[in-house]
């Protein structure tokens, strides 16, 4: 992990804490539950892919899957639409 993967890191994290301790209507965490959803759609759906889970980053903007593995076109399309489907099927 580099230095810029442990600083993002932490910004990811200290935002969600934050987010969490001053949100008094509790619509930060239900929007961080949906991206927790949404994001484990893409984890779920690439581990099926290629028959294990890939490195995981986590930036500011969200979470990067680091795979190495060439997917095919249908395989990335499914990978790509596993986060907004759990997002309509919740």
């Amino acid at each position: 992990m580099t230095r810029s993967d442990r600083v993002c890191a932490a910004a990811f994290f200290g935002a969600a804490a934050l987010g969490m301790i001053f949100d008094g209507t509790g619509l930060w965490r239900m929007a961080l539950a949906a991206a927790l959803m949404h994001e484990a759609g893409h984890l779920a759906a690439y581990a099926l892919c290629v028959r294990g889970s890939p490195p995981v980053r986590f930036r500011v903007g969200g979470i990067a899957l680091r795979g190495t593995e060439r997917l095919s076109r249908r395989a990335e399309l499914a990978v790509l639409a596993a986060g907004p489907a759990v997002n309509l099927l919740v």
